[in-house]
């Protein structure tokens, strides 16, 4: 059995690890590849294979997707080439907009055209729902389990309910560094994609001090690097934990934050570290975990087996249920358990706002840094927004970028072009009008214009 996901933020990755665990309980052999790690010809070769969907933008497929959608929509493809492959998708999608779960729609309709048999009806999971993307996703895995008469036999490779990604265990050699801001660039989650250890050259701050939003302008040096983009283009940026927060549960846990470990990869699903080994403590938990992200309910239910005090363990698994937040100081597992389910720290998305032309050599992003109040009375701030703010002249950031879904007409396109960016949204938008003026087109005449239509408040460039 294969399982294949297609996924931009990290969602569908993590949607993928759950279902991962949840058949390690009956079956020993199931493979998972993102979609633009798996070779498409050996589609007709499957026997039963899962479908994890995202959609994007106006209903498109995600470009790590576009490959093997290509594929599919082939002319000389056999009417009936998948008439041997069994099949069930299951969609990420927001019902709040237009064109809810298109992708995993077309994708169910595709694959029946080409003669694959369908074990379930398409699931279509949605954030709007109470319980959201993970309550449909555990509705779709009872019936996908009943459907395949599967009996469970097995928890692999652990008997205690958790699914091991990473095998950790104290390393008596020493380490150059044991700062939390040495950042060793390794392969992201696809291996299709490298970083490049990008420099700050600035950081500027747009708009006015006493502003409500915050909104920053980072410059990257990007030259010798093998990137190239063009307007509408995106950079994916890794960010880090702050030294404040990695202490803070370094510290309630227990933990020696000096204390130097070796962490294995156990399986093909664990997100690939960007870290040499052997490291730190503090420097795992720094560069490789999302300290900020909401925890999923599977997470509560994952850590109620360490709590030492049963009534926290009873407030843990009432979380699993429902959502929920609290301080469980009682609850303390190991360094190997605990790192089994805390999310991984995935690259952000920006749009670029810069031309590559006019600023050569450079790739600048506009940020708004997020900070905010949840309803429990918390600060919260966002993990790559406020990695972004601390950044100085000289740090090192991990960058890599993906051809975005905006396209601009040509520089020399003579037709009118107008431009709706409000906040930070006018970063593309910016890149364009550079791009057009480093090309000396950019001229206002009645028969070819650009017109940008742009508010922001207390705006100082």
């Amino acid at each position: 059995m294969r399982l294949l996901y297609a996924t931009e933020t990290g969602t569908a990755a993590e949607l993928s690890q759950l279902v991962a665990e949840h058949f390690a309980k009956y079956i020993s052999h199931l493979k998972v590849l993102e979609l633009c790690d798996y070779d498409q010809t050996q589609l007709p070769l499957e026997d039963i294979v899962l479908f994890i969907i995202s959609t994007t933008g106006d209903g498109e497929v995600y470009s790590d997707m576009r490959n093997f959608w290509r594929f599919l929509l082939l002319k000389n493809l056999p009417a009936h080439s998948l008439s041997q492959v069994q099949y069930a998708v299951f969609g990420l999608g927001d019902s709040s907009y237009l064109r809810f779960n298109a992708a995993a729609r077309k994708l169910d309709k595709r694959l029946q055209h080409l003669g694959a048999r369908p074990l379930l009806p398409i699931k279509l999971g949605d954030e709007q729902e109470r319980n959201g993307l993970e309550g449909a996703l555990q509705d779709w895995l009872v019936q996908l389990t009943d459907k395949l008469q599967l009996e469970e036999v097995r928890m692999n490779p652990s008997t205690d309910g958790v699914f091991y990604y990473y095998r950790v265990k104290e390393s008596l050699q020493s380490v150059k560094s044991t700062s939390i801001d040495k950042w060793n660039a390794g392969e992201c989650c696809s291996s299709q994609q490298f970083f490049w250890e990008a420099k700050v050259i600035s950081n500027q701050l747009l708009v006015e001090e006493d502003c409500e939003h915050e909104v920053r302008q980072i410059s990257l040096n990007i030259e010798n690097s093998s990137i190239t983009y063009k307007p509408g283009d995106v950079v994916y940026i890794y960010p880090k934990n702050s030294v404040a927060e990695v202490g803070k549960l370094i510290k309630m846990m227990g933990y020696n934050p000096k204390q130097v470990l070796e962490v294995e990869r156990l399986n093909d699903i664990a997100p690939v570290l960007n870290l040499s080994c052997p490291c730190t403590l503090e420097s795992l938990v720094a560069s490789q975990f999302d300290l900020y992200a909401l925890p999923r309910r599977t997470f509560f239910r994952k850590l109620a087996k360490f709590a030492k005090d049963s009534e926290e363990r009873d407030r843990l698994l009432y979380f699993s249920t429902s959502e929920g937040a609290d301080d469980f100081r009682h609850c303390r597992p190991c360094i190997e358990d605990l790192i089994q389910f805390l999310p991984p720290l995935r690259p952000r998305p920006f749009s670029i706002a810069s031309s590559p032309t006019y600023h050569s050599g450079t790739l600048q992003v506009c940020v708004s840094i997020v900070k905010y109040q949840d309803c429990f009375g918390f600060w919260r701030q966002g993990v790559c927004s406020s990695f972004l703010k601390r950044s100085k002249c000289g740090d090192v950031i991990p960058v890599f970028v993906k051809r975005g879904s905006l396209k601009f007409p040509q520089v020399t396109d003579k037709k009118p072009c107008i431009m709706i960016g409000p906040g930070t949204g006018v970063a593309p938008f910016r890149s364009y009008l550079w791009e057009c003026f480093a090309h000396h087109r950019y001229i206002v005449t009645q028969d070819s214009c650009r017109i940008l239509f742009f508010g922001f408040a207390h705006c100082i460039f």
